[in-house]
Order: structure tokens, then C-alpha cells, then sequence
């Protein structure tokens, strides 16, 4: 899957809960309420390709997260050899820690607590 892939899934997600949010909560589905899903969706499903060198996610934000897939490579590698089994076939740096369900709640849980601590737009812009 490329970088506008994992953005289209993760804008049709991030419309999908912010759907939920509305009806759960009756909150207003305002149009800044909308587009604020859509965009931490599409955003935040571009990070499990942070551990590739070559992602859109490395390269989004220049010399910050060249350095942030440089230390989620070297984690997902220690971890993926901690872990793997002699029938794994994967060098252990992509595709696998943040390709977890673990990753997506925590980043999930990142996102909630930023958006409760800060202001929603702070939360927007570092996801």
C-alpha cells in the first residue's frame, strides 16, 4: 500500500468515527468537526510506515522524522528479534512493530490525550 492508500483508508476511517462520535455524543456534526477527522484519519494512517525510510511519513516533516523512523527502525528491529520465530521471513524493520494493533492504540490513546489536554488543533497538527 502507498502513502495516498494508507491517506484514502484513513480519511474514510477518521469520517467514519467522527460519524460515530456525532451520534454517540449528539454533538454537532459542524463542517471544522468533519474535515478535523478526515484529516487526523488520513494523517494518522500514514504513520505505520514511519519505520520505511522512503515513506511519505518520513519524509513529512524533513530532518524530525527522518530521525523518528530512524529510531522506530532500530526499535522495531530489536523487538522484531526479541520476538520472531526461525519461520519469520522479514528483516525485522518494516512491517512489523508498527504494523501492530499494539501501535494503532497507542497511537490512538496519544491522540485522545492530546486532544483532551490541548486544544484539538494542537492534537491535529502533531498527529
Amino acid at each position: 500500500m502507498m502513502g495516498k492508500t494508507h491517506a484514502a483508508t484513513g480519511a474514510l476511517t477518521g469520517a467514519a468515527l467522527t460519524a460515530a462520535y456525532t451520534s454517540w455524543t449528539a454533538a454537532a456534526p459542524t463542517p471544522g468537526l468533519i474535515v478535523a477527522g478526515v484529516a487526523v484519519g488520513a494523517g494518522a494512517a500514514l504513520l505505520p510506515d514511519l519505520d520505511h525510510p522512503e515513506s511519505t511519513a518520513t519524509h513529512s516533516l524533513g530532518p524530525l522524522t527522518r530521525l523518528l523512523c530512524l529510531i522506530t527502525r532500530v526499535v522495531s528491529k530489536a523487538t522484531y528479534k526479541a520476538t520472531g520465530t526461525p519461520y519469520d521471513d522479514n528483516e525485522g524493520s518494516h512491517r512489523t512493530l508498527t504494523h501492530t494493533a499494539l501501535f494503532a492504540l497507542a497511537v490512538g490513546a496519544l491522540t485522545v490525550w492530546a486532544a483532551s489536554t490541548w486544544q484539538a488543533a494542537t492534537a491535529l497538527v502533531l498527529c
